[in-house]
């Protein structure tokens, strides 16, 4: 009974360290599967949003012009002056619910000098954008190119600073 006795453990024991051995080796082989190299990584620079600014329920008379206006801090003028040097800005205009039909121009219009830019912009809704310099006051006007009255049920200016 004794002879017995260890040869069950004598077993037992074979056994146990056979298990141990087969699960060590489908570690190691899964570890070295999981293992990462190193990639050289590049820095992407994202552009800062300088506004986010939306207004509702703009009216403009056949062939008027109407400020969008901006903060009031600012005389309502969207400001570029601390923008690090080599910027310019980018205005992005999205609107929505506008009048069927609906033409118009949008001009940003740099107060210092009176130098624009400007893009035309048509339809119920959509995307238009305008380019300016860094370094200025901006006011931003919207142009009716139409003899109907126009309105806007939502439009907003989303500013960033881009390098060139």
């Amino acid at each position: 009974m004794r002879k017995l006795i260890i040869g069950i453990l004598a077993l037992t024991l074979v056994l146990s360290l056979n298990l141990t051995a087969v699960y060590a080796a489908t570690q190691n082989s899964s570890k070295a599967s999981l293992k990462v190299t190193s990639t050289t990584k590049t820095k992407t620079v994202q552009p800062l949003t300088v506004y986010d600014w939306t207004v509702n329920n703009i009216g403009i008379n056949g062939n008027g012009v109407v400020q969008f206006l901006g903060p009031s801090g600012n005389n309502y003028l969207f400001n570029t002056d601390e923008w690090p040097s080599g910027y310019f800005s980018e205005f992005e205009f999205q609107w929505s619910g506008a009048t069927s039909g609906a033409s118009f121009t949008i001009k940003a219009i740099d107060t210092s000098d009176n130098s624009y830019s400007e893009t035309y912009a048509s339809g119920s809704s959509g995307t238009a954008y305008v380019t300016g310099l860094k370094d200025a006051n901006y006011e931003v006007l919207i142009y009716n190119d139409s003899s109907s009255a126009l309105a806007i049920q939502t439009m907003t200016l989303t500013t960033q600073d881009q390098v060139y």
